[in-house]
């Protein structure tokens, strides 16, 4: 469909072009001011220089005369040459003074708009140039001025004339070609919709040649290229609408929208009479939502929702409702609230049956409620094991230490009554005997300790995990004075923990890195710490004996050594209670090491994870 426009000439189609007019006459003044000022200014020093030109030819043509007449005092004379001097053009008044008296004039004196030309006549008499009068001329410039304005007016008048003239041509000209084109742009957008995107827009204009497309061409095949676009997207969002609303009403979840002035549903998706079994029409009825609420939830959820509308908030709810068959299912709605003119107009939102959840969600409150009976019994249970464990440890520590300090006793009497009397294999079985006894010792000291470890209730508070270092560094240098290790410390490294426990996890940590670097004359022993991955790990460095790698999974087994007692004394429980610490403390602890390189405990306290 094409569409022809002919404008009707209204209010707004000449405000283009008296724009235009008036920028054309404002530009073309300002040249014409500044053109006429440059030419009158040219015109006026030429009438300027013409009079010089006179007062020049005066001076070359008259002064000579003049002199001599003055030198002869011919007054007559000199009267005579003024006059004619005088009737020279522009030539306003002439004098001749001697000593400050008048001897002769010609003209009206004048103080204003002239040009004055003094001059002093000197007659030569015996050698000397005698001063004998003045001439003085006045050159009148009213001709000039009236030169001057006679030029100005001409000028002025003709410029605006030819200004007027070119600028009603531009105007005339710029209508027919520009300005009746451009309304009917205007008027052809306005009339534009979606109804009649296929009409199209033609300008009452020869049409150009092709490659030589003006502005208007260009700007009409876009208004076209535009309406095209317009079509292809229209069809596309079209498209995706009915697209969308299959895949909205494809889903498990209803749509909906309900205006609130009338409590009535503008829409609800054909989900509902599938989960409800309610014809959609029902749900086009007034208060239909509310009356089929469940009697337990209603109350509540028209509150709910009432108040959150009010507060123009999107909210989501849960609560139940009746079906057709009269059954109930547990829905959970998720309005969005709509505000048109500052206040809520409509809600919209999705509801979705959310009953096998709930179900779900009853089953395992059942099940966590069994599952909290269940902890319950099993911590009576574990209460009386650790209340038994503490009776076996009291009586391990008894009961175990009273045969060991009687074989122990009777070994150290015989061996200190009767040790003359007996051969050195006799002796050295006793010495054995001793031996054995203090290790048992040690290692029910060491059992006990351990499962003091395990059993104590944990009392957190700010750690100075360094000054426990030195603690037990000290402890150290005072069993084993003739040692020189080199101690390097940082201090102030803090944690929260249990100062007991980890008293004695940085004492058997000290502990071994001092026994396994006995047999270094420049042994070392490092307490820090370090960051990796926004995690604080502490650990202690040295340069002793080490551990091979391939046996790392025994380093923390109670019982289990890597070193001959030979070697190293020791029970094999020190880094079990480190690590049973560490686990009390939800940390990690592991090693690095190689044979005669050294080792590096590393351990890490109160991780989240853990």
């Amino acid at each position: 469909m094409n569409l022809i426009i002919n404008s009707p000439a209204t209010k707004h189609q000449h405000s283009l072009g008296k724009r235009l007019l008036i920028l054309v006459v404002l530009f073309s003044s300002a040249i014409t001011l500044i053109t006429s000022a440059i030419q009158l200014y040219s015109n006026y020093q030429e009438d300027v220089n013409h009079i010089k030109d006179t007062l020049k030819s005066i001076h070359d043509v008259h002064l000579e005369s003049l002199t001599s007449k003055v030198w002869t005092a011919d007054i007559a004379e000199i009267q005579k040459q003024l006059e004619g001097i005088h009737r020279l053009p522009n030539i306003q008044y002439i004098e001749i003074s001697e000593d400050g008296k008048i001897i002769a004039s010609a003209g009206n004196n004048a103080s204003k708009n002239i040009i004055l030309d003094t001059t002093t006549l000197k007659y030569p008499h015996r050698d000397k140039m005698i001063n004998i009068g003045t001439l003085k001329i006045q050159a009148t410039l009213d001709n000039a001025y009236q030169h001057l304005i006679d030029q100005a007016i001409s000028i002025v008048v003709s410029n605006a004339i030819k200004t007027f003239l070119v600028s009603i041509f531009i105007l005339v000209l710029f209508y027919q070609l520009m300005t009746r084109h451009l309304q009917t742009i205007a008027d052809f957008t306005q009339r534009l919709n979606l109804n009649n995107l296929d009409e199209n827009l033609i300008l009452d204009r020869p049409p150009s040649t092709p490659g030589k497309e003006d502005e208007l061409d260009i700007l009409t095949q876009g208004i076209r290229n535009m309406q095209s676009n317009l079509k292809s997207s229209i069809k596309q969002l079209q498209e995706k609408d009915a697209h969308y609303k299959k895949l909205v009403e494809a889903s498990t979840a209803i749509p909906w929208e309900l205006e609130l002035k009338t409590q009535c549903f503008s829409y609800v998706g054909p989900q509902a009479k599938a989960i409800f079994g309610y014809p959609l029409t029902q749900w086009y009825e007034k208060d239909f939502w509310t009356s089929h609420l469940h009697p337990d939830d209603k109350e509540q959820a028209i509150n709910y929702r009432v108040s959150h509308s009010n507060s123009q908030v999107d909210h989501s709810v849960e609560y139940r409702m009746i079906t057709a068959d009269g059954k109930t299912i547990w829905i959970r709605d998720d309005v969005q609230v709509v505000v048109e003119d500052g206040k809520a107009a409509k809600l919209r939102g999705y509801m979705f049956n959310i009953t096998t959840r709930k179900q779900a969600e009853l089953e395992l409150l059942n099940y966590q409620k069994k599952l909290e009976s269940l902890v319950r019994e099993r911590t009576r249970e574990l209460e009386t094991s650790n209340e038994e464990l503490e009776a076996f440890c009291y009586s391990v520590s008894h009961d175990l230490r009273a045969p060991l300090r009687t074989i122990s006793g009777f070994s150290q009497i015989l061996m200190e009554d009767h040790g003359s009397t007996l051969n050195n294999d006799a002796k050295d079985s006793l010495d054995r005997v001793i031996k054995g006894c203090q290790k048992m010792g040690e290692l029910i000291d060491a059992l006990l300790s351990l499962s003091r470890v395990s059993r104590r209730v944990l009392d957190k508070n700010g750690v100075n995990l360094s000054k426990l270092v030195e603690d037990a560094i000290e402890a150290e240098k005072e069993t084993d004075k003739q040692r020189q290790v080199e101690v390097f410390i940082e201090p102030d490294l803090f944690v929260e923990g249990d100062e007991p426990l980890l008293r004695i996890m940085m004492t058997n940590l000290i502990n071994n890195a001092w026994k396994y670097t006995a047999g270094k004359k420049q042994a070392s022993i490092e307490f820090g710490a370090r960051v990796v991955n926004n995690q604080r790990q502490f650990f202690i460095k040295d340069n002793g004996a080490g551990f091979n790698p391939e046996y790392i999974s025994k380093l923390f087994t109670p019982f289990q050594r890597l070193h001959k007692n030979s070697e190293f004394e020791g029970t094999g429980i020190g880094l079990a209670t480190v690590q049973r610490v560490v686990a009390r403390h939800n940390g990690m602890v592991w090693a690095e090491g190689q044979e005669n390189k050294g080792a590096t405990f590393y351990f890490t306290l109160n991780n989240p994870e853990n």
